[in-house]
């Protein structure tokens, strides 16, 4: 049985790199801000709202959190998503949903990324997200442990109270530097489309030998 995983142009993402100074600038992103960003349709699933409450939670006004996607279907959700935002209004940023360009402009401008998904299966956002040189902080679900190892290239957490301990200990400067530097690297050796493209010729070059 033989697994091969989806891959991303991480050459391509981090062409938005250069970005990140004028994207928090438009934003009124603070040079000493760590800002998170989670990307995704909003909904239950998605956890977009725990996000924001852990934030609450936390009180450090130096954390802030970019939630895209917003204009969705679930309009119910999203009027839940607002709310909460107004307890925290300095610190949540929504931004409406728009194409794969969008999505990385924004992830150069930020600092960690955030999956606080119940439902996933191998998130191409994570990828995009390590291409970008952000950790990730995660839940522990399917196929998101073969991603990332916690610890490393970020940290899986299982519930909110694991969450809101992640989110401290990433507000580290020097974790989060060595967990970026890993998680580029291991989006280059694992799940970079060049090698995803490898392992389908190998694998279809060792059928037809076979």
């Amino acid at each position: 049985l033989t697994f091969i995983h989806n891959g991303v142009d991480s050459r391509y993402v981090r062409s938005f790199s250069s970005k990140r100074e004028e994207v928090r600038s438009q934003l009124g992103i603070g040079s000493n801000d760590v800002v998170l960003i989670t990307a995704g349709t909003p909904k239950p699933r998605k956890g977009q709202l725990g996000i924001i409450k852990c934030l609450a939670e936390i009180k450090s006004p130096l954390l802030k959190v970019i939630i895209i996607g917003m204009g969705g279907p679930d309009q119910d959700y999203e009027a839940l998503i607002k709310k909460e935002a107004e307890t925290i209004p300095e610190q949540v940023i929504l931004v409406e949903r728009g194409p794969a360009d969008h999505v990385y402009r924004h992830l150069a401008c930020a600092d960690v990324y955030v999956c606080n998904s119940v439902i996933e299966s191998f998130p191409l956002a994570i990828l995009e997200a390590m291409s970008m040189s952000l950790p990730v902080l995660s839940t522990s679900i399917n196929g998101i442990p073969e991603q990332i190892s916690s610890g490393v290239e970020g940290i899986l957490f299982d519930d909110t109270d694991g969450l809101k301990s992640a989110i401290k200990t990433i507000t580290d400067p020097d974790t989060r530097s060595t967990m970026a530097k890993a998680a580029s690297a291991r989006v280059d050796k694992l799940f970079d489309h060049s090698v995803m493209v490898g392992n389908w010729k190998n694998l279809l070059l060792h059928s037809c030998a076979g």
